[in-house]
C-alpha cells in the first residue's frame, strides 16, 4: 500500500465486505468527509466518434455467399470478413457519423443506434456478391452479437488531466447505463484534453442517456478511487468546477442519476475496481 494512502486491493476488499464508502460527486460537494474509497462521476460526451458492430440477419441459411453492400434504416454499413453469409448473417460495422443513403434525409448513423436501443424494427437492405439484393428486418432483442466502440470521449475539460491519471486500459466504466470497458486512450486524447475510448454491450444500453433533440451524446459513469487525500481534493475541485451550478438550481440531471447508479452497483457489490498498472499516457 502506498504510504499514507490506500490502494485498488484494499478498496475492493472494502467492497466485498461491504464496508466500502462511495459517494458521488455531488454528494462529495456537499460533505467534504475525508474517510471516502470510491466517488462515482458521470458526464456526457458527443456520440460522434462511435460506431457499432452488429451480426445482422438477412437472409435464411445458404441462400448467399457474401454480403456486397448493406444498409440499416437507409444508413450504410460496411460488411466485415467474417464469412457468416452462408448463415444467413453479416457482421455489419455501423458509424454514428454516416449519412443517410437518401440525399434529403437529416437521419444518421447517431439515429439509427438510438433506434436501435430503443427497440425500433431496423430494416435491412442487403446487396450480394451475385448481384441479389435481400431484405429483413429485426431488432436489438433479435441480435446475436451488438457492441458499441467509442473510440474518441473526451473528459470534462475542468480538472479532466488529474482525473485522467486514475483511469487505466482495462478500467471498468458505465456506458449508457450498460457496463463497459476502457479500452485505452481516445484517438484524438492529448495532455491538454484527456480522452478515452470504451466499449459495451448494446443490450442493457438506456436511450434516455443518450440525450435528443439531434444532439446525441454518449453518458459515461466512472469510479474514481481515492488513494489519498490530493485525489480526493482534485475530484472535489472537478465536482465545482463541473456540475455545482446544476446542483444550486435544483436540477437533478441524467448525469447525477447516472452516478447514483454506478454508486447503487458498487455498494452492492456488482461493480469492483479495476487494479492494472497499463497507463493511458502515451
Amino acid at each position: 500500500m502506498p504510504a499514507g494512502g490506500k490502494d485498488i486491493a484494499l478498496i475492493n476488499a472494502r467492497i466485498e465486505a461491504g464496508q466500502a464508502k462511495v459517494v458521488t460527486a455531488a454528494e462529495l460537494g456537499r460533505n467534504t468527509s475525508q474517510d471516502v474509497d470510491v466517488v462515482t462521476i458521470a458526464y456526457q460526451a458527443p456520440i460522434s466518434g462511435s460506431s457499432a458492430m452488429l451480426v445482422v440477419p438477412v437472409a435464411e441459411r445458404g441462400v448467399f455467399t457474401r454480403a456486397e453492400k448493406i444498409w440499416l434504416n437507409g444508413i450504410q454499413g460496411f460488411p466485415g470478413p467474417a464469412p457468416n453469409e452462408r448463415l444467413g448473417l453479416v457482421d455489419t460495422l455501423v458509424f454514428a457519423d454516416q449519412e443517410s443513403k437518401d440525399p434529403e434525409s437529416t437521419f444518421s448513423g447517431s439515429d439509427l443506434l438510438l433506434e436501435l436501443i430503443e427497440g425500433k424494427k431496423i430494416e435491412v437492405e442487403c446487396l450480394s456478391v451475385e448481384g441479389d439484393t435481400y431484405r429483413s428486418e429485426f431488432t436489438i432483442g433479435q441480435l446475436q452479437f451488438a457492441r458499441m466502440y467509442v473510440y474518441d470521449s473526451p473528459l470534462p475539460a475542468s480538472g479532466s488531466v488529474a482525473l485522467f491519471g486514475t483511469i487505466r486500459a482495462g478500467s471498468r466504466v458505465l456506458l449508457n447505463k450498460a457496463q463497459g470497458t476502457v479500452i485505452g486512450r481516445g484517438t484524438r486524447s492529448s495532455p491538454e484534453r484527456p480522452s478515452l475510448s470504451l466499449t459495451a454491450e448494446m443490450f442493457d444500453m438506456d436511450s434516455a442517456l443518450l440525450g435528443g433533440n439531434g444532439d446525441l451524446c454518449n453518458s459515461v459513469a466512472l469510479a474514481v478511487p481515492v488513494l489519498d487525500q490530493a485525489m480526493l481534493a482534485s475530484l472535489f475541485g472537478w465536482w465545482q468546477g463541473q456540475f455545482s451550478a446544476a446542483q444550486g438550481a435544483g436540477a437533478k440531471s441524467a448525469q447525477i442519476e447516472l452516478a447514483e447508479h454506478l454508486m447503487e452497483l458498487i455498494m452492492a457489490q456488482e461493480f469492483l475496481l479495476t487494479d492494472s498498472d497499463m497507463k493511458l499516457e502515451k
